[in-house]
Parts: structure tokens; sequence; C-alpha cells
């Protein structure tokens, strides 16, 4: 992951703008915003993750995409533009437009996540909710840490299998077996590991007073403005979200008119905030 300026500000001011992005994005079917959203979380997660994974992730991407357009267009018969009618099956515009629109709107709240996941790290979290929440930000945090925990442990399994055993081809009832074991070695390690985890927890005296948190974190001025600016911004932007939602239609027929430029100028702001974040250290540093 690299390391960016915008992953420096305090855990607040970061999980308030992914709050912010991803409740926008889905309180929206407007093409133009759904697009709009796209755009700055495919920025953000090439930012932060690289171009290599982004291409992996648009890999698995292109079929997601390819099936909900589809399926929609195939299942949903409304629309007066039909590009293709053979018999009960009825392909039309709206609906293809729609169900692709759907699809972006999903894939852009999955690389939102993404990115949330590079920049929002568990110590930020427990930052925020430890005090508040203690044992669901615990359990939440050990969630986290276990799912790529997980894949790592599994990862070395199969290793030491192929070392011990050799790669060698199997029929459809012995690779169900071997998955069947491997998953059997993966939940017993897991489990082994969270019973010394409880022990140690308990050993320290964990729930036996109230606890105490200590966090790296300091709000500073930089953290004051930057909250105001994304509670602006979200507000301008919710507002005219629902103000354009009459500005375009898909059923039964498509139409969009393209919005005011305040509007799109005050969303696109938002969504990327976290690159004007970078122009101002930049912008400092030259200065």
């Amino acid at each position: 992951m690299r390391r960016s300026l915008f992953s420096l500000a305090h855990p607040a001011v970061i999980f308030l703008y992914f709050c912010a992005v991803i409740v926008l994005c889905m309180s929206t079917l407007n093409p133009a915003f759904v697009l709009l959203s796209y755009v700055g979380a495919s920025a953000l997660a090439i930012f932060t993750s690289g171009l290599r994974r982004y291409g992996k992730t648009c890999l698995v991407f292109i079929p997601v995409f390819l099936v909900i357009t589809l399926a929609n267009a195939l299942f949903n018969h409304l629309g007066e533009t039909f590009l293709f009618h053979a018999g009960p099956l009825r392909l039309s515009l709206e609906a293809l437009i729609y169900g692709a629109t759907s699809a972006l709107m999903l894939l852009s709240v999955i690389l939102w996540f993404l990115s949330y996941q590079n920049i929002m790290t568990t110590d930020k979290f427990l930052c925020l909710f430890g005090r508040i929440m203690p044992a669901t930000s615990l359990i939440m945090s050990m969630i986290f840490r276990y799912i790529p925990l997980l894949a790592n442990r599994g990862h070395e399994i199969l290793m030491s299998q192929k070392n011990l055993m050799g790669d060698v081809p199997r029929k459809k009832l012995q690779s169900l077996s071997y998955g069947a074991r491997l998953s059997s070695i993966l939940m017993g390690w897991s489990l082994e590991q969270s019973i010394e985890t409880a022990d140690s927890m308990r050993a320290r005296g964990f729930g036996s007073h109230k606890r105490t948190t200590y966090t790296p974190f300091s709000f500073g001025g930089f953290d004051v403005v930057a909250l105001m600016l994304l509670a602006f911004l979200t507000i301008i932007s919710l507002y005219n979200l629902i103000v354009a939602r009459a500005d375009f239609m898909f059923y039964p027929y498509f139409s969009l008119s393209l919005p005011h430029a305040l509007v799109t100028t005050s969303y696109a702001l938002l969504l990327l905030f976290p690159f004007l974040v970078e122009l101002k250290g930049a912008l400092s540093c030259r200065i």
C-alpha cells in the first residue's frame, strides 16, 4: 500500500470521508454521478493499491458487470427501444442501460471498500470506537485481521502438502477429499490459535476492569478544517443528488440531462478529496 498524506489524517476524517462517498454512491442511479463515483473510486484504488492490483480487480469486475447487465436486460422487458426480439425474449436499450448503471454502482462501492481497507487500518478503527464500543471494535479488528491471516495460512498449508505429497493430478472425488483435508487442517490451526489468544487475553486481565486506551493520533487544526470541508461538501452533494433525481429516467424511454456545473463540481471535489490533500501537501513542500 502506498503511504499518502490522507492516510496520516485523523481516523475521524478518513471514516467520515468513506461513509460520505459510499452512502452517496448508493443514493442515486443517475448515470452521470455513478460514472463520476466509479472514476473517483478507481483513481483512489490505483493510488492506494497500485495499478497492477487494480488491473487484477478489473479482470474480476468484467464478468460481474456483464452478468448483471445482461441479467437485467433479459428478465426486465420494460423500455420502448427494442434491440432484439425473439418470441418471449425481448432485449431493450433501456433495460441494458439500467443494468449497466446498477452494475457500475455496485463495482464502485466495492472499490471504495477496497480503498477503505487500505487506508482505515485496525488501529484507526480502534481509535474511533475503542472507548464507545470496546467489545464490538475488538471483534471487528480481529475479523479484519483473521481474513488475510486465514488466506496466508491456507497458502502455507497448500504449499506444505505439495512439498510432502507432490502436485499429482486427482480425480473429482480425490480433489474433494483433498480439499476437505486442507480445510480441516486450516480450521484446526485457527481454533488452536484462537484458544491461545483467549488464554493470553485472560492472563493479561482482559475484562477485569475498565479498559484504558492509547492512541498515537492527535486531532489538529488540519483535521478540523478537513472535517468542516467534508461536512460542507457532503451536505451540498447530498442535496444536489436528491434534486438531480428528476433529471434522468430509464423507463419507458431513457432520458438524461447533464447536471449543472456546480452540482458536478461539488460531487467531484468530495470524491477527489484525498487528492486535494496530496496537492496541498505538495504545494506546502514546494513553498
